[in-house]
């Protein structure tokens, strides 16, 4: 029981050097935050669809939020580089990106109104403001506190415990569905209300992280690391791009009454089912990073994930949908946790700036994916565009990480 007590003061209180603290105040810092998470991100889709109905502009919806993010990157460089407390600046701005979803909550009184899709933009513009804004400087300040060599095997592991914490998000909201099924106007209300509870709580264990003083440094970058770190853009650009492009469509085709009309019960257990794919794959992935390199594990993850669309449209029946789901979980955490460790890896240098121009593009990359998709579904209302565009563009991303990066860049990570 003694041991218990202590293992558990480790994860909630500051214990031992700071990156120990760091290290395990971030696994309960995000597993907390995957609850929270899971219970109001996933649901924007059908949220919407409940209060307009099918025919609301879902890629509008989602996409137009997200191209705020870049000038949320200008304030995030600019205050990043003149704040002392670079922890108290994440907090702060986490609660202001976490406090919209009380009035996001609150919408769903106003059902069939036609202001909503106005209210609904601009609220998520918000959101991403401040989501992306800490964003950054979490990534300035958190990863920093852990050295190099221990992130790969550390953030597979961190990623695993978010997604075990994470299932409890989606079960909670799965019960609150199924028990407020005569009463669909307080659903919403209620799941996004309690996943609110547990951001705070998240906030809460955020502020003992150690602080990490952001050093004004000389780093001198040369010619091969700009290249290096263009050409990686250019892939995370053109990947999410074609990758977000369908995320809003595979959900209409599971709710959408044009499509497979499922309901948000059948909506929660697909996603838990990506989300359990995710949890049990986690570890494996951080030991491949470490054996076959984060670029190689991107490559193998986008090839299948740019196939699934055509698997998604193919299948008539929810049931059946399981299947894609599973392929969907297993790579798309693989190449989530890839695609993070790459980023560290190519901004070692001007970590500040690399990080800011990163988070700057790559939310316009998750902005436009959805609007084109938008445009591609009213041309005539075909999801199987939508699809068939998005597998054409994750594959030219592959492609192109195939044609750039060197045979060193496809090694083992080397930290």
């Amino acid at each position: 029981m003694l041991n218990f007590k202590k293992t558990l003061k480790e994860y909630f209180l500051p214990r031992g050097s700071k990156e120990k603290a760091a290290m395990n105040l971030s696994i309960t810092d995000g597993s907390l935050w995957s609850v929270y998470s899971n219970m109001t991100t996933p649901y924007i889709v059908p949220f919407v669809v409940f209060l307009i109905g099918s025919n609301a502009p879902i890629g509008l919806i989602t996409g137009i939020p997200v191209l705020i993010t870049p000038i949320a990157q200008l304030f995030a460089y600019r205050y990043s580089e003149r704040t002392k407390n670079i922890r108290n600046l994440t907090v702060m701005i986490t609660f202001l990106d976490r406090f919209i979803w009380i009035p996001l909550a609150l919408l769903s009184l106003f059902e069939g109104y036609s202001f909503l899709v106005y209210l609904i933009i601009t609220l998520l513009s918000l959101r991403f403001f401040f989501a992306y804004f800490s964003g950054t400087t979490w990534t300035l300040w958190v990863p920093s506190l852990i050295k190099k060599k221990h992130r790969p095997a550390y953030f597979s592991f961190r990623n695993f415990m978010m997604g075990i914490f994470g299932l409890l998000g989606y079960i909670l909201a799965l019960l609150i569905f199924y028990f407020t099924e005569n009463a669909k106007i307080y659903s919403f209300l209620i799941v996004f209300l309690v996943g609110f509870v547990f951001s705070m709580a998240s906030l809460l264990v955020m502020r003992s992280i150690p602080n990490y003083p952001i050093e004004k440094r000389k780093n001198y970058q040369t010619v091969k690391t700009i290249k290096r770190f263009s050409h990686f853009m250019l892939f995370v650009f053109i990947w999410f791009l074609g990758y977000e492009m369908s995320q809003p469509y595979f959900s209409l085709y599971i709710v959408g009454n044009r499509f497979l009309n499922a309901g948000n019960e059948w909506f929660s257990i697909i996603f838990l089912i990506i989300a359990l794919s995710t949890i049990s794959t986690q570890i494996y992935w951080g030991k491949f990073i470490l054996k076959y390199s984060a670029a190689r594990a991107i490559i193998l993850s986008g090839i299948v994930l740019g196939i699934m669309p055509f698997v998604w449209f193919a299948i008539k029946s929810v049931y059946l949908l399981l299947i894609p789901a599973v392929f969907m979980g297993v790579f798309g955490g693989g190449v989530t946790l890839a695609i993070f460790n790459e980023m560290l890896n190519n901004t070692d240098v001007k970590r500040v700036k690399y990080i800011s121009i990163y988070n700057a593009l790559q939310p316009i990359a998750f902005g436009l994916g959805p609007i084109l998709g938008n445009g591609l579904f009213d041309y005539g209302s075909n999801i199987f565009l939508v699809f068939l565009s998005s597998s054409a563009i994750m594959f030219a991303a592959v492609l192109i990480l195939l044609a750039g990066y060197s045979f060193h860049r496809l090694l083992p990570y080397a930290g």
